[in-house]
């Protein structure tokens, strides 16, 4: 499968541009998400394509509850170990139209 070309740059607003990206991403990540399922269900030896094959594996993840060890020891117990970050999020908000 080969990368298509990228379409030429419009005269578009950044924010506007992104909320194309987005609607357009949509479907694909919806298509990609069945065919992920489809591939999980089917026996090893037919997930090899032409071109690909998937391996699925399994692996576990562990992962701290933090409100209940916080209830259990205390806030001043984990304070610590507790660290903070901070991120940037996007959100487009369509605007209204002009009356």
């Amino acid at each position: 499968m080969s990368n298509p070309e990228p379409e030429p740059p419009r005269n578009q607003h950044p924010a506007d541009e992104l909320a194309d990206i987005r609607l357009q991403l949509r479907p694909l990540v919806q298509r990609a998400d069945k065919l992920r399922l489809q591939l999980i269900k089917m026996p090893e030896g037919e997930r090899r394509g032409d071109s690909w094959h998937a391996r699925v594996t399994d692996y576990k993840t562990t992962r701290l509850n933090r409100k209940a060890l916080q209830k259990t020891l205390g806030i001043e117990a984990l304070r610590p170990f507790l660290s903070a970050k901070s991120h940037k999020r996007m959100l487009l908000i369509k605007n209204r139209k002009e009356k």
